[in-house]
């Protein structure tokens, strides 16, 4: 999945969201830019969103201690691969 670039958004590609997945029960760190946010992340036409999207986080780290605070199965896009490890 192809990330936007940070030069095209003036830097905003160093934020982080967590998504959290209720039914799966997991809480993935991405960075902003990810394709997967939408593709995977409970936004669809068909369906109602299926989680909860926490943004705005400036590191990597931040956004891995909101996912562990929700209490979830920790997980780490592999698509955007965000610079940590769980």
């Amino acid at each position: 999945m192809p990330r936007i670039s940070e030069d095209a958004l003036g830097g905003l590609a160093l934020h982080y969201t967590v998504y959290e997945n209720r039914p799966n029960n997991r809480a993935t760190v991405h960075r902003a830019t990810c394709g997967y946010l939408e593709m995977h992340g409970g936004v669809s036409s068909t369906t109602p969103p299926s989680g909860e999207y926490h943004k705005g986080f400036e590191t990597a780290e931040a956004a891995l201690n909101k996912a562990r605070s929700t209490g979830r199965e920790v997980k780490i896009c592999s698509g955007c691969a965000p610079p940590i490890s769980v």
